[in-house]
Parts: C-alpha cells; structure tokens; sequence
C-alpha cells in the first residue's frame, strides 16, 4: 500500500525540485529533492581541490537549513543533508549529475499536502536555490544534460 506523497515545485527553470515525505498519515518526516546537472567553471585539475568545493556545497546547505529552519514545525538539531556529486568524473565541458535531499523531523506532524507545511518547505527549498546554488562560483547549474 502507497503511503507518500511528494508534491512536484516549479521554482527555478535550471532545477527539478519536489518536497514530500514517506508516510503522509503518519508524517514524523518531510525531505525536500533537488536535481540538476552541474557544469564546473573552474578549471579541472586537481581531485582533491574538487571535493573540497564539492563538500563546500554540502556545508552551505546544511548551514542554510539550519539557519532557515521553523523551530516550530521542525526539530532543528535533527536534520540530515545528502548531496550526491561524484568527483572522479569531472571535467571541463561536460555537466556532471547532481542530487541534493534534505530530510527534516516534525514536531507537529503536519501532512506534506498541507498548506502551512508545503508553504515551509517551498521557502526552504528557494532559499537553498537562490543562497547556496545560483550564488555558487565554482559551478554553474542546468537542467538538462546537453
């Protein structure tokens, strides 16, 4: 039996975004999902200098989480960052796949579908955008591959 719901954003035209949670009857918590293809402006050639700003993304949406947070709605110390970019195959010219999940803990257990609760998390997620991703200067974003 299906019990999720995600709900589909459209908040930028270089990202595909959606909020939701696992279980919508029983809602302890919400994720918030964020694709699109990177494309690296500097120039590629030391791996390690790449993971570096690879896990500078990943602190900056954390801290813009945390800072952005309802302590309200949400339990502020649990919350986890998952940003999958992998590093080995990087290069100048070529976009590289990129996926950003947040998953925030309730407090009060509102359903995703909600609309105090999607108006939170469609906050969240554009200021994750326009804080952390469209002011990056190592990468610019696209939704497309090509």
């Amino acid at each position: 039996m299906k019990r999720g719901k995600e709900l589909n954003l459209t908040l930028n035209h270089n990202y595909k975004t959606s909020v939701g949670t696992v279980d919508n009857k029983n809602p302890k918590s919400v994720y918030i999902n964020i694709s699109t293809w990177g494309e690296p402006i500097f120039e590629v050639e030391d791996k390690k200098n790449y993971e570096n700003k690879i896990n500078k993304i990943r602190r900056d949406v954390r801290q813009s989480l945390f800072t952005n947070l309802d302590g309200s709605l949400f339990k502020t110390k649990s919350t986890i960052v998952d940003l999958d970019l992998r590093s080995s195959g990087i290069s100048n010219d070529k976009r590289s796949f990129m996926c950003c999940e947040a998953v925030m803990f309730q407090k009060k257990m509102l359903p995703v579908n909600s609309s105090e609760m999607k108006d939170e998390l469609e906050v969240l997620c554009g200021k994750i955008l326009h804080d952390v991703l469209e002011t990056n200067d190592d990468f610019s974003f696209h939704l497309k591959k090509v």
